[in-house]
């Protein structure tokens, strides 16, 4: 079965290969081109000949499949026509570099041949001849020099009665040869074996035997039992496969009328009497709606009443289509009900408890079988025939189930599936084979890379690659090979990840073996020389420790450089995990070697090896440039202007890199990924007309003119608009001429920016007239096109608002609209011209009093201090359809959308904060929701609050009287947030149970009293600033983080139901004078800033890894401190009244042994005796600015003693050495350069000089701050002739 999936495979390729090099060479400007340098005649050869082999290709359409002569030559043709692809592609990135250029280049190639010298075949270095003859496809390569040849000649011979080509001319007349197909033939061309194609039987069948034998085959009983199997046996996948009642029917694709008809017959006869449950199962997309009604129509006869359907099925558009409630996505099964399972199908009995070692690697299988019910079958089956361990740890080693060759497996029910897929979805489904598993692709990343490969066709002028790329992923959605997981930034646009599922992924990598690898550190395998595709996983290559170190892995380095010798046809390579920069200087090979890359992706690089990269990979073919910098600031070289073909370059959001100035030279551009400041530093940004979005288009750096010629965008983001002072220059942009612009941002400086909720709203801008009339004339002239889905609008200055919002309201097509900082608009667009809005967000609009809106899924409104009434034309809609509701500062608001707020079973998420007036909430039962302390209910059903499961933060700022302090919260509510809470707080349930896992209260300086009894499955619980709580209480048996910062009157932690509590962080409670409770679950303890605390009871936190006290200044005692075996991180600072450190560790020699980050302001234990043993010390911290507690005078020139440097030097498994807030140093530490793993050296502060033989040879980063100018001098001298150690001044990179 393998061969014959490979073997479609190749057919597929060679079809869209031969397509996609006819398409590129008919492109007119490509084809102008070629005439004007003189290769058109020679291109006009090559054309005929790829035509020739699509024509082919489309002929010998699944036959390759078992015959492997055909699939052989098929698989070298495939070889070809890449060669030629990125022949075709390189010509045309000289037509690139001669419209940027403004001349002829000559073809000149990277590797010095003239373009034209590689297209003719009588001149060229190579020859390749491909000629179809007799069945096959057979070449002659002929080697004349250096260079390639993309041309290619193909001859088909006379074909036989079944369309096989026929070496001699004959007919084969006797159908016969239509069961079978050659295998084998003689020099003549005469076939000698054939292969049966019902049973795949081998026979030989030479000339002199005549047709006899192929008939005396078909006629022999067991090629007759075959015939009879297959084409008795049902389609297992078939739409309308399904049982009711007792009753199957069976479905089978000889008679669909029949069929029909008798599935018909049967629900007759049972629904008609009774009521009926139907289930169909694995329903395909081959049923159309008259069949379904068909089907379904004994179901909805009157007599039949209260009947059910139940369907199943792998597409989700099936589900979608002919489901009448929500469908259900059926997960995994719980380990252990999965367990009981699989037992079942190994040994046959679930109860199964004999044979420890049996069990013991079924467990381990089990687990690599992701809860699958059909996996654990495939297993079981192959369990089962032999009961031992040798057969059993073979299959776990090997993962024998997800071999093909398993009929009925688990790989099979998948390849059914991918079988229904058309080629050009397997090939996008199959490339993300290279990722690791569950792997969340963002889709329009994913798109671009797909549309970089060529993965995406254009069938209409009018769309958009991007869109059609996005119609691919949501096949492959619907088909069940992607999975919905979650959005990121909805204030992007919703933008979903997708994942493959662990078995889908396993069994891409399965099928797309030839063409696609992943190098696992865990498994370094050797490459194929087909593979194309790579990535290079490195998460267990390179594990950071808990500090963020990683270290240096030569031997992966080694491998790899053995593993990848072979790749020199990449068209991808993606480097995914963390890694060093010794890593990244060992792919040098692989970047000189790929000369066909079209896809570059590296997660991390550290500093100029951006630069480096660009500078190594050569840029004809690179379409896909992907850099994720480590560093704040990257500087691309000007090498980059030259890489015509790239069409998405990605250096991050956040990063600060510098662009070349011939930036504006990549004409091919489609989507630049980068900060405001980078988009800003693009001259002549109009130049690059293939832009689909453009992040910052900033008036003050650009013309708006600018805008004109970059009609293919589909993102604007539009500042600093006061630029901008006529309509006629908005106009200018043509921005309503843009068809296919789906996102607008128009922005205006804000004259005060960054409002808080907060501050005084007193305060007014005054604007003249002038001012806020220029501002609406510009935006009259940037009307966009009506074909607009997402408009905000921020800073705008007049009061009223364009006319194409209020009264001609083109935009009729927008879905969202985010009008912001518009402090002076009084008048609002007409919103309920807009049919298809979803989503209103108002924020800051100073002077708007209302607010009229339609029927909303999101609706935000903040800041609005004169907003008295928000309502609703359609009440009952509006209650149907909200989904979010963010009300927050609007102190007049009374009227608020509806009065009730829709019971929607929907919401999901509820904010209401800092308003005069709550509004209510009403359901279907009687139950009470009363949220803050006002004298206000909201009959809320508890079953209708079951979809709550947010209440944002800060609910309502209110003066009450009322005593109790008793909030009945919604059941199922999972994250609540006070803030301004009132004197006493006493959180209650709709039920007797609760969902509630966080509770955040801040900023409350009235709260006394906290009772959290019925907050039964609180996880984190941070208090912070409440100035008058004395006490906590409640029962916090689930709690496992606990902050406490700010609680000046918390004078005493009794916490002993907290069991589970694994991170403890009390800071700046100044009136704590004991901290006791059961910690024996405890793993972190930060205390800082408790002047009152005399002592630390630490006997009980057996389990405690990290330990962090600062600045108590009267603390004294850590009482049992050598009882803590699996301390790992010990930080004590700026607590005057402790002995000295090495005296608290000196009789805990477990304890140091064990350590691996210290942090001191102590140097007392820089001992020969105590140094010794820290054997395991990766990370050393001094913090020399509170030495002035241990005798040493702050300004004071300072050194280590001889016998403290001579300790230093016994830290020997030392990697990371800090020296915080020295002020003043007179001499940097002789004896580091003897330390051997040191790779991290940090001066903050006070260091005079350094000499390079002082550093250490393993060091790998030093970073110094606060330095003179003359030690900055130096390590910058430094930087300039080595690139080790990286150095680091004042927080960037210098080297």
């Amino acid at each position: 079965m393998m061969e014959a999936v490979e073997a479609t495979l190749v057919e597929g390729a060679v079809l869209w290969l031969a397509q996609t090099i006819l398409a590129n060479l008919l492109l007119d400007k490509l084809d102008e081109w070629l005439t004007k340098v003189g290769l058109a005649d020679d291109i006009e050869k090559l054309k005929s000949e790829v035509e020739e082999v699509e024509a082919m290709a489309a002929s010998v359409k699944g036959r390759s499949a078992g015959n492997r002569l055909l699939a052989l030559r098929l698989s070298r043709l495939k070889e070809l026509l890449y060669d030629a692809d990125d022949l075709v592609d390189e010509l045309d990135y000289h037509r690139l570099q001669d419209q940027v250029e403004g001349g002829t280049s000559g073809c000149a190639t990277p590797h010095g041949t003239n373009g034209a010298e590689q297209v003719d075949g009588s001149r060229d270095n190579y020859r390749l001849q491909h000629q179809v003859e007799g069945g096959r496809i057979a070449w002659d390569i002929q080697h004349q020099g250096t260079g390639v040849n993309g041309g290619a000649q193909l001859v088909d011979g006379p074909r036989d009665n079944s369309g096989v080509p026929n070496r001699n001319g004959r007919k084969k007349r006797s159908k016969a040869w239509e069961e079978f197909s050659i295998t084998e033939e003689d020099t003549d061309g005469k076939p000698v074996r054939a292969k049966c194609i019902h049973c795949g039987t081998h026979v030989r069948c030479e000339t002199s035997k005549g047709t006899s034998v192929l008939h005396n085959h078909l006629k022999s009983d067991s090629c007759k039992r075959k015939r009879a199997a297959i084409e008795q046996t049902p389609n297992p996948s078939s739409a309308d496969d399904g049982a009711q009642n007792g009753a199957t029917i069976l479905t089978h694709d000889s008679d669909r009328r029949k069929r029909m008809r008798s599935d018909e017959e049967i629900l007759v006869s049972h629904v008609t009497p009774k009521r009926t449950l139907l289930i169909l199962d694995d329903v395909w997309d081959d049923i159309d709606v008259c069949r379904w009604n068909k089907l379904l129509a004994p179901l909805r006869s009157d007599n039949a009443k209260g009947n059910m359907v139940i369907v199943t099925t792998r597409k989700l558009s099936v589900a979608k289509r002919i489901g009448t409630v929500d469908h259900i996505n059926l997960g995994r099964l719980q380990d252990d009900d999965f367990w009981l399972f699989f037992k079942d199908c190994a040994f046959g009995d679930e109860t199964y408890k004999e044979h420890g070692n049996l069990s013991i690697i079924g467990q381990k299988i089990a687990n690599n079988l992701q809860g699958n019910p059909l996996a654990a079958q495939t297993a079981g089956m192959l369990l089962r025939e032999h009961l031992t361990t040798d057969r059993w740890g073979n299959i776990l080693k090997n993962e024998i189930w997800k071999s093909l060759q398993l009929n009925g497996g688990i790989m099979h029910a998948l390849k059914l599936s991918y079988d229904e897929l058309p080629y050009y979805l397997q090939q996008c489904f199959l490339y993300c084979s290279i990722f690791p598993n569950n792997y969340q692709f963002l889709s329009s990343e994913l798109v671009c890379i797909w549309i970089s490969q060529g993965f995406v066709k254009c069938s209409h002028s009018t769309e958009r690659l991007e869109e059609i790329g996005q119609n691919y992923l949501t096949d492959l959605l619907n088909s069940g090979f992607f999975q919905q997981v979650g959005t990121k930034d909805p204030t992007l646009g919703d933008q979903t990840l997708y994942v493959m599922s662990a078995l889908m992924h396993d069994f891409a990598r399965l099928v797309s073996g030839n063409e696609c690898a992943a190098i696992d550190s865990s498994a370094c395998r050797e490459v194929l020389p087909t593979i194309r595709h790579l990535s290079i996983l490195t998460y267990s290559a390179y594990p950071e420790d808990k500090y963020g170190n990683i270290t240096r892995n030569e031997k992966f380095e080694e491998k790899l450089q053995r593993v990848v010798n072979s790749t020199r046809k990449l068209r991808t390579l993606v480097l995914i995990g963390k890694y060093d920069h010794f890593f990244l200087q060992s792919l040098q090979g692989i970047f000189q070697k790929s000369h066909n890359l079209r896809v570059l992706q590296i997660s991390e690089v550290y500093a100029s090896f951006g630069y480096f990269a660009c500078s190594l990979v050569d840029s004809t073919h690179v379409r896909y440039l992907k850099i994720g910098t480590k560093e704040h600031s990257e500087v691309f070289p000007e090498d980059l202007s030259k890489f015509y073909h790239l069409q998405v370059l990605d250096m991050g959001l956040d990063s600060y890199s510098t662009l070349p100035n011939g930036i504006n030279n990549l004409i091919s551009l489609r989507h630049l990924v980068a900060s405001k400041a980078a988009n800003s530093s693009i001259s002549n940004i109009g130049k690059m007309t293939s832009l689909q979005e453009l992040h910052d288009f900033n008036c003050s750096s650009f013309e708006i003119a600018q805008l004109q010629s970059l009609s293919g965008l589909a993102q604007l983001c539009v500042s600093q608009l006061e630029n901008v002072v006529t309509r006629e220059e908005a106009l200018g942009a043509k921005l309503s001429e843009k068809s296919h612009l789906e996102k607008l941002h128009l922005s205006w400086d804000d004259i005060r920016s960054e409002c808080e909720y907060g501050s005084d709203m007193s305060w007014e801008p005054s604007l003249d007239a002038v001012e806020t009339g220029t501002s609406k004339e510009v935006l009259e002239g940037l009307e966009p096109h009506l074909n607009l889905k997402h408009l905000q609008i921020s800073g705008y200055r007049s009061s009223t608002s364009p006319d194409w919002l209020v009264s001609t309201v083109s935009v009729t097509c927008l879905q969202t609209l985010h009008l912001e900082d518009c402090r002076e608009l009084q008048v609002l667009p007409s919103l309920e011209r807009l049919p298809l809005l979803t989503m209103l967000k108002l924020r800051n609009m100073w002077k708007v009093r209302q607010v009229r809106i339609p029927s909303v899924e999101e609706l935000v409104l903040i800041e609005m201090p004169k907003l008295k009434s928000c309502f609703c034309n359609s009440a009952r809609d509006f209650n149907s359809s909200l989904r979010v509701l963010t009300i927050k500062g609007c102190r007049v608001l009374k009227l608020i959308v509806s009065d009730p707020l829709p019971p929607s079973s929907s919401t999901r998420e509820l904010s209401i904060a800092r308003v005069s007036t709550l509004p209510t909430m009403e359901a279907s039962s009687s139950a009470e929701l009363i949220i803050g302390m006002a004298n206000v209910q909201f009959p809320f059903g508890a079953e209708d609050s079951n979809g709550l499961t947010k209440l944002d933060d800060k609910i309502l700022n209110t003066k009450t009287d009322q005593g109790n302090g008793r909030w009945l919260l919604p059941h199922s509510l999972r994250i609540l947030e006070i803030d301004g809470s009132p004197e006493m707080l006493q959180p209650c349930f709709l039920e007797g149970g609760n969902c509630l896992i966080k509770l955040l209260i801040g900023h409350s300086p009235s709260l006394e009293i906290l009772q959290l009894c019925f907050c039964t499955a609180l996880e984190e619980l941070i208090i912070d600033d409440c100035e008058l709580l004395a006490a906590l209480e409640g029962n916090f048996t689930c709690l496992r983080k606990l902050v406490l910062s700010g609680n000046s009157g918390l004078e005493s932690l009794g916490l002993y139901s907290c069991t589970a509590l694994e991170e403890l962080t009390v800071e700046s409670c100044e009136a704590l004078t004991a901290l006791e409770g059961n910690f024996t679950s405890l793993r972190k303890l930060d205390l800082s800033g408790s002047p009152r605390m005399k002592s630390l009871r630490l006997g009980f936190c057996t389990t405690l890894e990290h330990l962090e006290i600062y600045d108590c200044e009267v603390l004294d005692t850590l009482e049992d401190l050598g009882s803590l075996r699996g301390l790992r991180y010990v930080d004590v600072s700026s607590c005057p009244r402790l002995p000295p450190l090495e005296r608290l560790l000196s009789q805990c020699y477990d304890l140091c042994a064990g350590l691996e980050r210290l942090g001191t302001d102590d140097l007392s234990f820089l001992t020969t005796s105590f140094c010794k043993g820290l054997t395991s010390l990766q990370r050393l911290s001094f913090y020399v600015q509170r030495l002035s507690f241990y005798g040493c005078t702050p300004g004071k020139v300072w050194r280590l003693t001889d016998e403290q440097e001579r300790a230093l030097q016994l830290l020997t498994s030392l990697q990371e050495l800090r020296f915080e807030g020295w002020s003043h140093v007179e001499d940097f530490p002789v004896g580091l350069h003897s330390l051997p793993s040191l790779k991290k050296l940090v001066f903050a502060g006070g260091l005079s000089r350094l000499l390079e033989k002082d550093l250490p040879p393993s060091l790998e980063e030093l970073e110094i701050r606060y330095c003179s100018k003359e030690l900055t001098d130096v390590c910058r001298m430094l930087a300039t002739r080595r690139s080790k150690p990286k150095i680091k001044i004042d927080w960037k990179y210098v080297n």
